[in-house]
């Protein structure tokens, strides 16, 4: 019997940033590949730390985390550039955001693409839009829409008193509200 291993070093990666950004500020975040968390706290910055995990150098090489603060916005993007062909299962590169935020921040434009959702404690507007990936959300307060296509909406609003209106969709996902 005859046995070939291959070690393959997996590449790790972390971004960190902090930027200013006033309560009534937006974020806007664009990811292809990777879990998303957001995290309220009671502070005027935002943190970000992005992961990124691949499964060799030429797989990193082919990601780009930009992140540009526009004043009030903050424009977060996975940019993945053109595979060759011999791009497979084993080859393969994520990011992993994880951003703490100030509670009333709007989550503007949140797309994820094979990729969850996580977002506790921010009361601010939620616009979000996830293809192969689950949303789960507590503390609501304002404006929601949400879609996803395979898969599911779990959210929890605080109160409705700011919430003028609210759209969930899924197509092959339950929606979940309390």
């Amino acid at each position: 019997l005859l046995l070939s291993t291959s070690l393959l070093a997996e590449i790790n990666e972390e971004i960190n940033r902090t930027f200013d950004l006033s309560s009534d500020g937006s974020i806007t975040l664009s990811n292809i590949n990777g879990n998303v968390e957001i995290t309220a706290c009671n502070c005027s910055s935002v943190d970000v730390k992005a992961e990124i995990i691949a499964s060799s150098q030429e797989a990193r090489d082919k990601i780009e985390v930009i992140i540009e603060n526009n004043g009030d916005r903050i424009n977060i993007e996975t940019k993945h550039k053109k595979r060759n062909n011999n791009w497979n299962k084993n080859n393969y590169a994520k990011v992993m955001y994880r951003l703490s935020v100030p509670n009333q921040v709007a989550l503007d434009d949140i797309d994820l693409v094979n990729g969850n959702l996580t977002i506790s404690e921010v009361t601010g507007k939620l616009s979000a839009d996830l293809v192969n990936g689950n949303i789960e959300s507590d503390g609501l307060t304002s404006n929601t829409h949400v879609e996803t296509v395979n898969g599911d909406i779990d959210v929890k609003f605080q109160n409705l008193n700011n919430a003028e209106t609210i759209k969930l969709e899924s197509v092959n996902g339950t929606v979940e509200v309390t």
